[in-house]
């Protein structure tokens, strides 16, 4: 009885070291040399973005900043507070974030490790797997600073053995800035959540897109990165 016991505990310790090592990914990047490969780039269904708030409820809010104006309502009202709401909806109608971050991250992961696109996905020789678990915005209040939110995983497969190289968590926070979105005349950096809603839907819609390209780039900076580590130890 002792000994079934102490199996059991013995079992129950293992699997939970084995989920500790699960949760903090996987790299077996040294085992491949990824140059000249082929590699094909999935996105999985992505869910609606959201507004992340502590002082407002995003509950049954359609898209992404379609409630941003609507922080702080006692500062921002009528007329022009709809004709802001309306640019936003519009913004984001035309921009497909998780598909700017698939084809971006792509795109950066190939150059970064020399590796080529393949024309389809049967005939790679790896498959980025992606899957954005959750994104969007978040703003405190009308006037404070407006940052972006995204939770997501990659997985980097072998696509002969179907294996798993590497895959990694991102839960990444980056602040909206003028400089990210390619406005420089004004003398604030940071943007808020007013001076969001008072871009033109132009504005947004490149603002957006140029947010996306540079979380695209901080995610393949850190593949780049896990590569040329395991690689050094050679």
């Amino acid at each position: 009885m002792r000994l079934s016991q102490s199996k059991a505990i013995l079992l129950f310790i293992v699997l939970f070291i084995i989920s500790i090592i699960r949760c903090g990914g996987v790299n077996r990047l040294r085992e491949y040399d990824l140059r000249d490969q082929s590699a094909v780039a999935i996105m999985a269904p992505a869910p609606r973005a959201q507004v992340f708030s502590e002082t407002h409820d995003p509950a049954g809010e359609k898209d992404l900043l379609s409630t941003a104006i609507n922080i702080g309502t006692t500062i921002a009202k009528g007329v022009e507070a709809h004709k802001a709401q309306e640019r936003l909806d519009r913004a984001m109608e035309q921009v497909d974030i998780p598909e700017e971050i698939r084809m971006e991250t792509f795109s950066r992961c190939t150059e970064y490790l020399y590796m080529q696109e393949a024309t389809e996905a049967k005939t790679a020789d790896f498959v980025y797997m992606m899957k954005i678990k959750e994104y969007g915005i978040s703003a405190q209040s009308w006037d404070s600073n407006v940052d972006f939110k995204i939770n997501m995983e990659i997985r980097l497969i072998d696509n002969s053995t179907h294996q798993e190289v590497w895959v990694k968590k991102f839960n990444e926070t980056q602040p909206v800035t003028n400089e990210i979105f390619g406005i420089h005349e004004s003398a604030h950096n940071i943007i808020t959540a007013v001076a969001l809603s008072e871009l033109s839907e132009d504005e947004m819609i490149t603002g957006f897109q140029n947010l996306a390209a540079f979380v695209s780039g901080r995610i393949a900076e850190k593949i780049h990165k896990d590569y040329l580590k395991a690689h050094s130890k050679n």
